[in-house]
């Protein structure tokens, strides 16, 4: 059995849990009561300073390139009234400035700035 770090489902906050494998001493993990599969690593020191607020490196570039792809993704795959998207990602917010956001949540230090960059008051931490 690897090091258990982290036992909090991100999608629904519980604690119970099973393992379903380890990958390098790192505990991987199915929620008991929604079925997310996550690893229990976690170490907040490998995030520090990665989305600095005072960061001089410019990110429009990005945001130019992809907001076509973005726009014709919504088109295609969202264009029911009702459409919805789960954004499970390592991203920069860029596709989510392109939604109505409705009720999103995850981590402070994951959701800051993209909450900050897009004015995204939906977003929300735990």
């Amino acid at each position: 059995m690897g090091a258990l770090l982290n036992q909090t489902c991100y999608l629904c906050s519980n604690t119970k849990n099973s393992i379903v494998f380890v990958e390098n001493g790192i505990d991987i993990v199915r929620c008991s009561n929604c079925g997310h599969v996550f690893s229990t690593y976690e170490q907040e020191e490998h995030y520090e300073g990665y989305w600095d607020d005072d960061s001089s490196y410019d990110l429009g570039w990005w945001d130019h390139a992809h907001r076509e792809i973005y726009q014709d993704f919504i088109k295609r795959f969202l264009t029911a009234p009702s459409g919805k998207i789960l954004d499970v990602g390592c991203g920069l917010g860029f596709l989510l400035s392109e939604f109505k956001i409705k009720n999103p949540v995850g981590k402070p230090r994951v959701t800051k700035y993209p909450k900050k960059r897009f004015n995204l008051p939906g977003i929300k931490t735990d």
